[in-house]
């Protein structure tokens, strides 16, 4: 019996002290030592086994730095005439050369829309029939509600303000009431050119919209704020570790979780380990004693 208590402790020492050494799932990531997985942002995705949050790729809209959508990696698989995809591995109705075998860093996954060939937009074959051979895919550019410092007219804004240096309401792109124009989404599927949004598809000197109260004047430049000027803001409400930002203040992590400077939300520990309420780090997260 001595001999099996001591065999029995020992394994439960074990399993104890025991890390991790399984592959992260899908839509997490981990850097080398990590002892637990980081779950990506709301609304991204990553494959399993990935090691850094840049493996985090958005799966319904496509990144305000991505110009193309040559770097969507996600799941989107309809055209934006409603049209289902061709598998890009499949050679029916539509034969191709954008394969998976070709192009293995294209992300030519199932039948998810991408872009391969550095096309304006992402986009797949038509499974459906002959006619058309492809089609662009509906996919939003990512909301940004700042114009990045090195996007100087304002080109690359995706947010959602709406409205004119005078305060009028602005016409919906795919509208020709009150004013008739050009500027359709259909014919500039990668300006972003989404609902009544300000926006830079001519190359002028900032985002502007076309007035949708009249026509006079037929368009505004709009007022849109400098992301760095939004992070000077952020940065002066930053909490301390330990604590996450809520509506109403600074609020300190529970028990079993921690947080670092300027966090908005608490890491939980990894499983099997426990913190004190207001930890700072996930070293602070140790093993519950074993029972013995």
């Amino acid at each position: 019996m001595r001999g099996w208590a001591l065999h029995d402790r020992g394994w439960m020492l074990a399993k104890c002290q025991m890390l991790d050494q399984m592959q992260c799932e899908e839509n997490t990531w981990s850097e080398d030592g990590a002892s637990s997985c980081n779950q990506c942002p709301d609304g991204y995705m990553s494959h399993a086994g990935a090691t850094s949050q840049q493996d985090c790729h958005s799966q319904w809209c496509i990144d305000e730095n991505d110009r193309n959508g040559a770097a969507y990696r996600g799941n989107v698989s309809r055209t934006r005439s409603g049209i289902v995809c061709q598998r890009w591995d499949a050679q029916y109705p539509h034969k191709h050369k954008q394969t998976p075998e070709e192009k293995p860093d294209a992300g030519l996954e199932e039948n998810y829309c991408r872009n391969p060939d550095g096309s304006n937009w992402a986009w797949c074959f038509n499974s459906e029939g002959n006619y058309p051979r492809w089609e662009y895919c509906d996919i939003p550019a990512c909301k940004k509600d700042c114009v990045d410092d090195d996007d100087e007219d304002g080109s690359a804004y995706r947010g959602k303000v709406a409205q004119t240096i005078s305060g009028k309401t602005c016409q919906r792109w795919d509208s020709q009431s009150p004013n008739k124009h050009k500027q359709k989404p259909g014919d500039k599927p990668a300006a972003g050119l989404e609902d009544n949004y300000c926006r830079n598809p001519d190359g002028s000197n900032g985002a502007w919209c076309y007035n949708g109260e009249g026509t006079s004047p037929r368009w505004e430049y709009c007022v849109i704020p400098s992301c760095s000027s939004q992070e000077d803001d952020e940065e002066m409400e930053e909490c301390d570790a330990g604590h996450y930002m809520t509506e109403d203040g600074c609020m300190q992590c529970e028990e079993n979780t921690w947080s670092e400077d300027g966090a908005s939300s608490c890491n939980q520990c990894p499983d099997g380990k426990m913190s004190n309420a207001g930890s700072t780090s996930e070293d602070d997260c140790h093993h519950e004693p074993c029972a013995m």
